[in-house]
């Protein structure tokens, strides 16, 4: 494994190798990034090397309509313990656990649409599930269901806490009221009818890809009901910071508040802290 600051370094070490030039070169060459996940991972790990826990990484299937989420596991998925895969002969074909890179998978959850290509039939997870904490939950209940029929009730897991790591929320900014009511082929045209197609698509974008708000408080709704204690640990930015923002400035002053936040959540990190080691 890799600590948070030896992955914090490699960022900034690698971070113009991987998003030269200005924002106008997207989408990127992937081939910088795939040598770096590749060094960093092994070209010939699978996932199934991935040992004492349990991972999967999220993508989006492209290959059909509606897209799907796509989890690449370091185990078996419930349908597969069920013996009840379904047919995909009509799709690309999906590679069980032991069969699948680790870097490309962490190539394919990478895959964010105009920042890089897609991996085969992926992009990125974040697309459908950007705050997965529901599927994780999802996916734990699907297992339990599974192995109770299968008689191993023994080996059901009972999760004791969650905990959800954000990249940071950016601050609320106002924006002008424009309805979208283009009146013929002449209102696409018209400036105000193009800001509002601008608006429009950038507000459904914010929405498929939302992490925070109503996202976490669903997901600690369901925590509540529960009784399984929940943390959301994810720092106010002062400014939105993009994916592929290389400025030293920019980044410094985000881990500068990400330590002030830290520091803020001191009590809440203390008890999460205790749970996780079993001291309560």
């Amino acid at each position: 494994g890799k600590t948070p600051r030896y992955t914090q370094g490699l960022c900034f070490r690698l971070k113009d190798a991987i998003f030269p030039g200005s924002h106008a070169a997207r989408p990127y060459d992937e081939k910088p990034l795939e040598d770096i996940l590749k060094k960093e991972l092994g070209a010939k790990t699978m996932m199934t090397d991935i040992k004492g826990i349990k991972v999967f990484v999220t993508a989006t299937m492209i290959d059909r309509s509606p897209a799907d989420l796509h989890l690449f596991r370091n185990y078996d998925s419930p349908e597969q313990l069920a013996n009840s895969v379904p047919n995909s002969k009509s799709y690309y074909p999906i590679k069980p656990p032991n069969e699948q890179l680790a870097w490309k998978a962490a190539r394919a959850t990478g895959a964010a649409p105009y920042f890089f290509k897609a991996l085969d039939q992926y992009v990125d997870g974040g697309l459908v599930a950007n705050n997965p904490t529901l599927d994780v939950l999802t996916e734990i209940e699907e297992y339990r269901t599974i192995l109770k029929k299968l008689n191993r009730c023994s080996d059901c897991p009972n999760p004791r806490v969650v905990v959800s790591l954000g990249t940071g929320r950016s601050p609320v900014i106002p924006k002008e009221i424009i309805d979208f009511e283009p009146d013929g082929i002449w209102g696409y045209l018209l400036s105000t009818k193009i800001i509002a197609s601008n608006q429009l698509v950038q507000l459904l974008i914010e929405q498929a890809c939302m992490s925070d708000n109503r996202t976490v408080d669903r997901a600690r709704s369901v925590c509540s009901m529960s009784d399984i204690p929940y943390f959301r640990l994810s720092p106010q930015l002062s400014r939105d910071v993009e994916l592929d923002e290389k400025g030293e400035e920019k980044l410094v002053q985000m881990m500068w508040e990400t330590m002030v936040y830290i520091n803020e959540k001191k009590e809440a990190i203390n008890k999460l802290a205790s749970l996780l080691t079993h001291e309560l």
